[in-house]
């Protein structure tokens, strides 16, 4: 960026050098310098000895990374990421003896960034069971490393569905289509980020390799001979499969609360490997140095046939905190099918819905109800009350949507994360005032009883369009 910076226009070379002195103060594991090249060394230290020039903070924000199925959620004290793939994105990198276990990291894997930075790079790649990410849904079929032979290459993924939509830049509705490498498991994967927690859910996973299936809430180093708490509703955590657990927490790192329970397996194990067991190129190959390292993982085991699941995830939440959370999580889950998953959060007033084909939701104040009779989800006509209150969302296409509220202003956004429709007709049973703000891309098509968009997503490449009213 400091390179790019010495040779580009205002407003970017001070927005370049701003985000660089921002990411070298604010490292405090790893000195920038020591590994820097001369040429780089001598434009890092003219920038921090720039008085002229602030470090840019880390701002808050939800980035929905469209073209790159990629999402980083990033909020004051921590930053949850999701590495997906793709018919447009490959599920990872290999060749020339490189990158020997990536078998995963473009399935779904989460990243979750507390205070502890050392996290992803204190031996962690050799030492981590890398066919068990954080985040991931899997078979239990062993793997072989592969990408050993001369030249690189990546590793294809099958599914349309992959993306999101962005709600003002601090929430999310995020979902991927899983088929795994070999086609013999599928699932549909949703994370809804909010301002301080992830709801995580999975429907419609289904297996046909005879192996069990496994979805891997927290896969996390704890270093070596690392000792943090591991609570189980309560109690202090044994290595065994919990049945319909509550709650769970992980000293220092997270609450994860389990509002449908499960079959949950706690293990915690010592891991030994060295750098040169994922990497053994020629001009690259790692050391040969043993590392063990300590990990704490958190499993919900699906068996063999067919599956789903829930939980939220509350970083840097303590142990009372999770607990209160798992007593009144401030949130319903409205839907978990292979057709729809969402939820509604009370605590932020929103909805976040993936549909993965045309299909509807009744979204209540207290719990989830089926659709009326009157909602259908193809023709796009949704009940503007439903039974309990509450008010009918649908969409006649695929689709990730969110409906929400701040203060007098509604806002709806839309994507259509497959790339395969061309206008998503999106249907809210509320009633809306007056356009504040609208994406040229929709067009409001009813105002009364209910809501009704068209969104012209042909062609935006899974972008979020987004209309407000008073």
């Amino acid at each position: 960026m400091l390179l790019l910076a010495s040779g580009v226009a205002e407003p970017y070379a001070s927005r370049y050098k701003a985000l660089a002195k921002g990411w070298i103060t604010r490292d405090r594991l790893n000195d920038y310098l020591p590994g820097a090249s001369i040429p780089e060394i001598s434009r890092a230290k003219a920038l921090l000895a720039d008085s002229t020039v602030a470090p840019a903070p880390a701002v808050p924000r939800h980035f929905q990374f469209y073209n790159q199925d990629r999402v980083v959620h990033r909020r004051p004290g921590w930053t949850f990421a999701i590495a997906m793939s793709s018919k447009r994105m490959a599920r990872y990198e290999w060749g020339n003896g490189e990158n020997l276990r990536g078998w995963y990291v473009g399935d779904g894997m989460t990243y979750l960034y507390t205070g502890d930075q050392s996290q992803f790079n204190d031996a962690y790649w050799p030492t981590v069971d890398a066919q068990r990410m954080p985040g991931t849904t899997v078979s239990t079929k062993p793997r072989d490393p592969g990408g050993s032979g001369a030249g690189t290459g990546t590793v294809a993924a099958y599914a349309d569905w992959v993306g999101g939509a962005s709600y003002r830049d601090v929430a999310g509705a995020v979902g991927m289509q899983l088929i795994n490498y070999d086609k013999s498991l599928q699932a549909r994967k949703s994370w809804f980020c909010l301002r301080d927690s992830v709801v995580a859910l999975g429907a419609g996973i289904a297996g046909t390799d005879g192996c069990p299936v496994e979805t891997i809430v927290e896969n996390r180093n704890l270093h070596e001979g690392g000792t943090a708490a591991l609570v189980v509703d309560g109690q202090a955590a044994v290595d065994q499969t919990y049945g319909d657990p509550g709650w769970a927490h992980l000293e220092g790192v997270a609450g994860y609360v389990f509002p449908a329970g499960g079959q949950l397996r706690v293990q915690r194990e010592d891991r030994t490997a060295s750098w040169s067991e994922i990497n053994i190129g020629n001009d690259t190959g790692g050391s040969t140095t043993q590392y063990t390292r300590r990990y704490a993982k958190l499993i919900l085991e699906h068996g063999t046939a067919t599956g789903s699941y829930a939980y939220v995830l509350l970083p840097n939440a303590t142990t009372r905190q999770t607990a209160e959370r798992a007593a009144d999580p401030g949130m319903n889950v409205l839907a978990n099918t292979p057709n729809v998953q969402a939820i509604i959060s009370h605590r932020e007033n929103l909805v976040l819905a993936n549909f993965w084909t045309a299909d509807s939701v009744s979204v209540t104040g207290d719990r989830a109800e089926a659709p009326p009779a009157a909602v259908s989800g193809v023709a796009g006509t949704v009940a503007a009350g439903v039974s309990g209150g509450g008010w009918g969302l649908a969409s006649d296409g695929p689709a990730a949507v969110v409906v929400g509220k701040d203060g007098a202003v509604t806002t709806v956004a839309v994507s259509d994360p497959s790339r395969t429709a061309q206008t998503v007709r999106v249907t809210v049973g509320r009633r809306v005032g007056a356009v504040v703000a609208k994406d040229p891309a929709v067009t409001v098509v009813a105002t009364g009883k209910q809501l009704v968009l068209d969104v012209a997503v042909g062609g935006t490449r899974g972008a979020t369009h987004t209309v407000s009213f008073n």
